[in-house]
């Protein structure tokens, strides 16, 4: 299972990352900051778009505890001024 994972993390990193490429070399474009940040966002978005799948998966194993409100707090938030 790994490798399938690292095997399609590697095709979604070279295509968005030759996409950014392709797009400075149709404009005849050097190595601006935007290109640089294109390329870093290739390698960046797969690992976060993982993430956020792994933890919705994993999520619901692990309630979160509801934090108890004080008393005083609660009485003044409703109070009508």
């Amino acid at each position: 299972m790994p490798g399938v994972f690292w095997g399609i993390y590697g095709a979604v990193v070279v295509l968005f990352a030759m996409m950014s490429f392709l797009e400075g070399w149709a404009h005849h474009d050097r190595w601006t900051m935007a290109r640089i940040t294109g390329f870093l966002c290739a390698l960046v978005w797969p690992l976060m778009l993982a993430f956020f799948l792994l933890h919705s998966r994993l999520s619901p194993l692990f309630p979160v505890r509801e934090v108890a409100v004080p008393c005083e707090y609660r009485a003044a938030r409703w109070k009508k001024a």
